[in-house]
C-alpha cells in the first residue's frame, strides 16, 4: 500500500514553536539524520567533488540555505539541496539508490536520535534564529519522505498530525481530531458517478477545502492535470484504484473515529475497519455505517444499515443500496439481497470481479418470470428494475420503454460443455406459489408453482460455441410473460448495460450489529419515540406483529406497505380497491415537497407514520374522513399518550369495524443540517531567500538505518 503525503500547511491545521516540536530541554544544534535513498530529481541542485560522504555533509552544514546532502556512492559528486529545491526522496526500496542527509534543527543526542520523530511532521528553519521565515517540513511516506516549505509561518500550534502518514498521532484522539483524513495514491475506480468540482490550485488546497465541507467525503488532485478539484459524496464512489506515487494521483478519504480508531495505525484505519457516519459526513444513510477494506488493486467501501430496520420491502438485514428477495411465506429458502446495477459497457467478467467484492456473485433466476413484467403486484422474491426510493441509482428507470441488457450469474461448465447458474443455492425450487403478470399492462395474471431450476434462453439459445462461455440477459421493453430471455456471449468483450447482483443478508456474511458500531462511538440507537411497539385498538392492546398479520390479507400493490408507508411518509399515495381504501397525508404539501429528496439521507432524523384502512365508500373523491372521537379509560389515555407518535388504525369491514382513536394524519419529525463551508487561505509562493554566509558551526553526524 502507498500513501502520497501532504506536507503543506492544511487548513486550520496549525503549528507548534519548534522547540516544544522536539520536546527541547538544552539549546538545539543543526545535526544530520542520514538514510538510504536519493532524491527524486537533481536538476536544482549544486554538485561538487568531495572525498567523502563526510565532506559533502560539512558543506551542507557551512551552508545556511543547505537543508540536505546526498552522494549516490563515493565516486560520485556531492549534491546539496537548498531551501525550496527539493520535494521528494525516494527510500532504497522504491528504488532511491545511495545516501541522503536531512539536516535537522535539534537538542536530541546526535548518536540517539529519533528519526521517526525528527522525519515525520517535523518544520525547521533554515536560521536558528527565525522560526517564522522561510521553514521547512519533512514527512515520512511509504516511498519515503516528502519536503513542504513555509515562506511564513501564520499559526501557533500543530494538530491533528497533519493528517501524515506517521499514525496513531500524540494528539489523535483528542475530540478535534476525531474527524480525520486518510491521503492515498489512487484514483476514482468502477462505479463512480456524479463528480462534483471547486477551484483550487494544488492538492493541499483540495483538500484541506474537502475537510472542511461536510458534504464532500473523497477529494481527488492529479499533480499537472487537475485544473479543479475532484471530490465525490457518500454513495457515489465505491472504489479506489490504487497507483504509484509517481503517477501524481492523489486522493483523501475522511473517516469518523472511535476512542478505539484513533489510536490504530494507518494502514489498519484502511483494513476492514467500521465507522459510523451518519451525522458526521454529509448525504450518509440514516442509521448506517461504512466498512473500508484493502485489497491488492482497490480500496474499497461498503454500508450497512441497521439489521432491524426495513428501508425496503418487509425484509430487513439488506446492506445499503440492495433490495431483498424472499418468497413471502417461504422459511427454507434464503433471503438474498439483489443490487440491479448500472455500469454501460461493463464485461461479464468485469461484473463478475464487481460483485465478487462486494461479497456477492452473480444472480440467477430464481424462478420463471423473475425479472418484473408489470407494474402491478409480484412476490418479494422478484426483481424490479426500479427502486428510486430510497436508492435513486438503483436498477434502470428508462426500462418501460427501452430494452435493457445485463448479466446475471450464468457461465458455462468447462468439464461438462453444460451453462450453469453461478448461485444455484439462491434458486427457488420447493414449489412455492408465483403470481406475476402475463401482460405489461397487468390485463392478465399467470400464477404457477415454482419446482424446477430455469434458465429461460431466448429464441434460438444457448449457441454452443467455442469462446461463448457466458450468457446475458436481455429485458425486453413492455413485453409479456416472461419479458427477458439469455444469450450466449464472450465472456470478456460483450458489453451489457449492468449486471445484477446477489449478497447474503449482513448478518448471514458475519456483519457487526448496528448496536455494536454505535457502542463503539458510546451512542444509543437514535429516535426511540420511532420504535413501534404496541398499537391501541378499539378497547385492547395488540402487537405490530399482529397488525402486520391482518395487513397480509388486504388486497395491495407493492409500493403500498413495506416500501414506503413504513418509512417514507414524505410521499403522499392513495389506494382504492373495490372494498378497502388506504390513505396517507401529510401535515402540508410543502413538508412532503421539501423531504421528498433527501428521504434517504441522515437528515431524516425520524419518521412517524399513522395509517387508516376502511371502506372505499365512508371515502369520497380520496380525502381523508375526520377521526371519530370515542371515550377512553385513564388507562387507555395513559398509553395512546405514550404511543401518539406511532399509531396504526385498521378498519375491516362493517363486522368488525374498528373506529381510529386518533388522527391520521402523518406526521413527520426532522431535522436538516447543511453542509458548512470554509475558504481555503490563499496560496503562498515561497521565494528564496539570499543566501547568507556564516562562520563554519560544530557538526554532529549520527548514521540511521
Amino acid at each position: 500500500m502507498r500513501f502520497y503525503l501532504s506536507l503543506t500547511l492544511p487548513l486550520l491545521l496549525f503549528l507548534t514553536p519548534l522547540h516544544s516540536l522536539d520536546s527541547e530541554t538544552n539549546s538545539p544544534t543543526y545535526k544530520f539524520t542520514i538514510v538510504s535513498g536519493a532524491p527524486t530529481t537533481l536538476n536544482a541542485s549544486d554538485f561538487l567533488e568531495v572525498a567523502s560522504f563526510e565532506e559533502c555533509t560539512d558543506k551542507c552544514l557551512t551552508d545556511q540555505q543547505c537543508i540536505m546532502a546526498y552522494q549516490a556512492n563515493s565516486s560520485d559528486p556531492c549534491y546539496l539541496f537548498a531551501w525550496n529545491s527539493i520535494q521528494e526522496v525516494a527510500r532504497n526500496e522504491s528504488g532511491g539508490v545511495g545516501t541522503v542527509a536531512f539536516k535537522v534543527y535539534t537538542n536530541q543526542p546526535s548518536c540517539d536520535l529519533n528519526a521517526q520523530f525528527l522525519m515525520n511532521g517535523r518544520i525547521y528553519p533554515i536560521s536558528p534564529n527565525d522560526t517564522m521565515n522561510y521553514l521547512w517540513k519533512i514527512d515520512t511516506s511509504e516511498d519515503g519522505w516528502k519536503i513542504t516549505y513555509i515562506q511564513q509561518r501564520e499559526e501557533d500550534n500543530i494538530i491533528c498530525g497533519n493528517f501524515s502518514y506517521n499514525r496513531p498521532y500524540e494528539d489523535g484522539c483528542n475530540p478535534e481530531c476525531m474527524l480525520t483524513f486518510v491521503q492515498l495514491n489512487g484514483e476514482p475506480g468502477p462505479l463512480s458517478y456524479n463528480p462534483n468540482t471547486f477551484p483550487a490550485s494544488s492538492w493541499q488546497e483540495c483538500r484541506d477545502t474537502c475537510f472542511n465541507n461536510r458534504e464532500c467525503w473523497i477529494p481527488y488532485w492529479q499533480e499537472g492535470v487537475s485544473e479543479n478539484c475532484t471530490w465525490y459524496k457518500i454513495d457515489d464512489i465505491w472504489f479506489i484504484n490504487k497507483t504509484q506515487a509517481s503517477e501524481g494521483k492523489r486522493i483523501g478519504l475522511k473517516l469518523p473515529l472511535s476512542n478505539r480508531s484513533c489510536k490504530l495505525t494507518t494502514d489498519e484505519l484502511l483494513n476492514d475497519q467500521y465507522y459510523y457516519i451518519n451525522k458526521k459526513i454529509g448525504w450518509a444513510f440514516a442509521s448506517s455505517f461504512l466498512r473500508v477494506r484493502t485489497t491488492p488493486k482497490y480500496y474499497k467501501f461498503q454500508f450497512y444499515v441497521d439489521e432491524n430496520a426495513t428501508l425496503v420491502r418487509a425484509i430487513p438485514g439488506c446492506e445499503v443500496n440492495t433490495v431483498g428477495s424472499k418468497m413471502e411465506l417461504d422459511l427454507t429458502n434464503p433471503t438474498v439481497c439483489m443490487r440491479l446495477q448500472k455500469a454501460p459497457g461493463i464485461t461479464y467478467n468485469a461484473a463478475k470481479e464487481i460483485c465478487n467484492e462486494w461479497d456477492g456473485k452473480l444472480m440467477p433466476e430464481r424462478h420463471s418470470g423473475f425479472l418484473q413484467v408489470c407494474l402491478d403486484t409480484w412476490t418479494h422474491a422478484m426483481m424490479p428494475f426500479t427502486w428510486s426510493n430510497p436508492y435513486p441509482k438503483w436498477g434502470f428507470p428508462e426500462w418501460k420503454e427501452k430494452n435493457t441488457k445485463i448479466w446475471m450469474g450464468i457461465e458455462k461448465d468447462q468439464a461438462s460443455g453444460q451453462f450453469k447458474w453461478l448461485a444455484p443455492e439462491w434458486l427457488i425450487t420447493n414449489g412455492q406459489i408465483v403470481k406475476t403478470c402475463a401482460r405489461f399492462d397487468a390485463s392478465d395474471w399467470i400464477t404457477f408453482r415454482s419446482h424446477k431450476v430455469d434458465m429461460t434462453w431466448g429464441p434460438n439459445q444457448p449457441v454452443m460455441k467455442p469462446g461463448l462461455d457466458c450468457a446475458y440477459t436481455l429485458k425486453v421493453a413492455k413485453d409479456s410473460y416472461p419479458g427477458y430471455g439469455h444469450y450466449t456471449a464472450t465472456c470478456d468483450a460483450e458489453p451489457a448495460d449492468g449486471f445484477l447482483c446477489g449478497t447474503p443478508r449482513q448478518k448471514d456474511k458475519g456483519i457487526p450489529k448496528y448496536q455494536t458500531i454505535l457502542d463503539e462511538y458510546a451512542l444509543q440507537k437514535p429516535f426511540p419515540k420511532c420504535i413501534r411497539q404496541k398499537t391501541t385498538i378499539g378497547t385492547r392492546q395488540v402487537t405490530k406483529e399482529e397488525i402486520d398479520e391482518k395487513l397480509k390479507t388486504f388486497p395491495k400493490k407493492k409500493w403500498e406497505f413495506e416500501e414506503e408507508i413504513d418509512d417514507y411518509p414524505q410521499y403522499s399515495q392513495q389506494y382504492d380497491r373495490s372494498k378497502y381504501k388506504f390513505v396517507r397525508t401529510v401535515e402540508n404539501e410543502n413538508d412532503s415537497q421539501s423531504s421528498s429528496s433527501s428521504a434517504k439521507h441522515d437528515d431524516d432524523d425520524c419518521q412517524i407514520i399513522n395509517v387508516t384502512s376502511r371502506l372505499a365508500s365512508e371515502d369520497k373523491e380520496n380525502a381523508p374522513l375526520p377521526p371519530k372521537v370515542i371515550e377512553k379509560t385513564s388507562e387507555e389515555k395513559q398509553f395512546s399518550d405514550k404511543t401518539e407518535d406511532s399509531i396504526f388504525v385498521i378498519s375491516e369491514g362493517e363486522k368488525d369495524k374498528i373506529t381510529p382513536i386518533d388522527n391520521p394524519v402523518i406526521t413527520q419529525i426532522a431535522t436538516s443540517s447543511s453542509s458548512q463551508k470554509e475558504n481555503s487561505p490563499s496560496k503562498v509562493t515561497p521565494t528564496t531567500p539570499e543566501k547568507v554566509t556564516s562562520s563554519s558551526p560544530q557538526k554532529e553526524v549520527c548514521v540511521l538505518r
